[in-house]
């Protein structure tokens, strides 16, 4: 008897699945093709991601080598094509490259490249306030303290990724002013930063070292 039980079990399922392939069989080959499709575009558009950003690195080696070898014009026009051509990675490093370029011969035509990458939306804000780091650097020597803060005081304050670089460009500049206790509070944040790179912290403890020991002499 439990043999009987079980075929016509057997037989009632069979023809639950009939029905259900009959009622959905179209459904879910269609699901199974687009499925197939799907992953084969994907696949595809990897492949061709690869491709344009291993194109990408091999123009920005080749720029950067151009760089190295002195030919500043070509280096900035191939950062510049790369700035316009290129997956978003290399978009970004190019626009910098040739705003380091630009700097060379131009320091205010540098300057407002840099400037247009702290606005520019397809820029991370890291990388946006890198650049108002770059143009500070190109900008201390002529502009107003004021500015300057107004520019990366920002960038100075725990947790930035590039305060310690901005309180030593405000540090230098407040030192250069004659304001020997604004200029140490910066050494001192920088000194007492456990994240501060050996070097920076050296030519801070060496600054503060000059001030509190008088041998200071402004120019």
């Amino acid at each position: 008897m439990p043999d009987i039980f079980r075929e016509v079990d057997d037989e009632v399922r069979q023809q639950k699945l009939e029905a259900m392939w009959k009622k959905y069989g179209n459904l879910l080959i269609v699901g199974a093709a687009v499925f197939v499709i799907a992953v084969g575009a994907w696949r595809f558009y990897q492949h061709k991601e690869q491709q344009a950003a291993e194109a990408s690195a091999e123009k920005f080696e080749d720029a950067i080598s151009l760089a190295k070898a002195g030919k500043s014009a070509e280096a900035e026009a191939a950062f510049a094509s790369l700035a316009k051509e290129g997956t978003k990675a290399y978009t970004v490093l190019a626009k910098f490259r040739n705003a380091a370029e630009v700097a060379k011969q131009d320091s205010m035509g540098a300057v407002k490249l840099y400037d247009s990458l702290t606005v520019d939306a397809s820029v991370e804000p890291i990388m946006q306030n890198l650049a108002k780091l770059r143009s500070a650097l190109l900008l201390a020597d002529t502009i107003p303290i004021d500015e300057l803060s107004m520019r990366i005081g920002l960038l100075s304050a725990p947790g930035n990724p590039w305060r310690n670089s901005a309180r030593e460009l405000l540090g230098l500049a407040k030192f250069k002013a004659g304001d020997l206790s604004a200029a140490s509070s910066y050494f001192e944040q920088i000194a007492l930063d456990s994240e501060t790179p050996s070097t920076m912290r050296e030519r801070a403890q060496l600054l503060l070292a000059q001030i509190r020991g008088g041998q200071v002499q402004i120019k």
